[in-house]
This record gives C-alpha cells, structure tokens and sequence, in this order.
C-alpha cells in the first residue's frame, strides 16, 4: 500500500534543488554528505519497481522491511 508523504508537494515553478522529495522524506538525513538537498538522483529499475533515490540498496532493504512490518491505516 501507498503511505502519503507528509507536507504539501513543492512549488513546480521553483522547485527545491536536489531530490524533489527531500524537504519532506523521513529518511533524507539517512544519506551521507547532504546528497539530498544537492544532487538529483538517478532511476534505478529492480526487480520491476523504480526508484529515485540517494539510499543505498541495504539501506532502502532495511527500512522498507522495518516499514513493512509496521501496521498502517
């Protein structure tokens, strides 16, 4: 299931530098050096599901198993 991010989606005329998504992502400060309010990150495509995203693959592994075992509503 799809959790909604928290806070209002960034201005599309003035958009905020590095990932889109920084300003409001719970896991930005898990990325080394600040890549996420400087560097845009690439697509990657695994196993059928995209992402663009500054979190290494054992990171991304470990919270979203730490996430899906979580109860959401």
């Amino acid at each position: 299931p799809l959790t909604p991010i928290p806070g209002s989606p960034p201005s599309l005329l003035n958009p905020p530098t590095g990932c889109r998504f920084h300003p409001r992502c719970a896991f930005a400060e898990k990325v080394e050096g600040g890549l996420c309010s400087t560097e845009r990150p690439l697509l990657e495509v695994l196993e059928g599901r995209g992402s663009a995203c500054h979190l290494t693959p054992e990171q991304k592994q470990e919270l979203f198993a730490d996430f899906a075992a979580t109860p959401h509503n």
